[in-house]
């Protein structure tokens, strides 16, 4: 079996992806995390979500990532490791 990863999700309402993107923003700052990461949430039927866990680390799927960003999320990391800004790179 093969897995295809589709992003952003089609049936995710953009009310539901732009509030799971805020609280993830907001989950960020609280903890002054300022790398690479992905935080996941499990949605039930009804539109509820739930947060899961934090991967303070790139994914494997970090190509996805990129491609609909249009960020370089590796080198992000990488330069961040070095202290230096990656936006300003671009």
């Amino acid at each position: 079996m093969q897995v295809v990863e589709v992003a952003p999700a089609p049936n995710l309402p953009v009310e539901i992806r732009d509030s799971m993107t805020r609280d993830a923003v907001h989950l960020a700052k609280h903890v002054g995390y300022e790398n690479a990461g992905t935080v996941e949430f499990l949605l039930d039927k009804s539109g509820k979500y739930y947060f899961m866990e934090v991967n303070a680390r790139l994914q494997v799927e970090h190509t996805v990532t990129e491609e609909v960003t249009g960020s370089a999320a590796a080198l992000c990391d990488f330069v961040s490791l070095t202290s230096y800004c990656c936006t300003c790179l671009f």
